[in-house]
């Protein structure tokens, strides 16, 4: 593991308390997908396919957050990516090279030019973490589920 991975472990593991939800890069069992939540035990949106069907996720739940993800990543549309965060409580977004390279275009300004949605958190030579309003450490987190 480089960069993101391997530094952000600590970052998680020291400064996030309760169970936070992430999202990153979605793929392939046993590749490079979902390192963040494979060695933090975080939640994450989405895992590996095969085994969050295995767990009992509903098929075309699968898909449905898919969908999201890469909206997520590569949507301009900051309402649609507001509802995505909601709908899946997502706290932390990760933008590494696991995201650069799955999901285009990525929409990077999009995280940069609404810091009313995202704050930047850390960054880890190229890979940036960003914490979303909807964090359950924020305070406006059950407002924003309403809307």
């Amino acid at each position: 593991m480089t960069g993101v991975q391997t530094c952000a472990l600590p970052i998680f593991n020291e400064n996030v308390k309760d169970l936070a939800t992430i999202v990153e890069a979605q793929g392939d069992g046993y590749r490079e997908f979902t390192r963040i939540a494979m060695h933090t035990g975080l939640p994450t949106v989405l895992g590996w396919e095969h085994h969050v069907r295995q767990r009992g996720l509903a098929p075309e739940e699968v898909p449905a957050r898919k969908r999201a993800i890469y909206a997520i990543y590569t949507s301009t549309d900051i309402d649609l990516t507001k509802k995505y965060l909601a709908q899946y409580g997502v706290d932390y977004v990760i933008i590494g090279d696991v995201e650069r390279a799955n999901y285009r275009p990525l929409a990077i300004e999009k995280f940069e030019n609404h810091p009313e949605v995202f704050t930047k958190v850390a960054t880890i030579d190229d890979s940036v973490i960003y914490r979303t309003y909807l964090s359950k450490d924020n305070p406006a987190y059950k407002s924003a589920l309403k809307q």
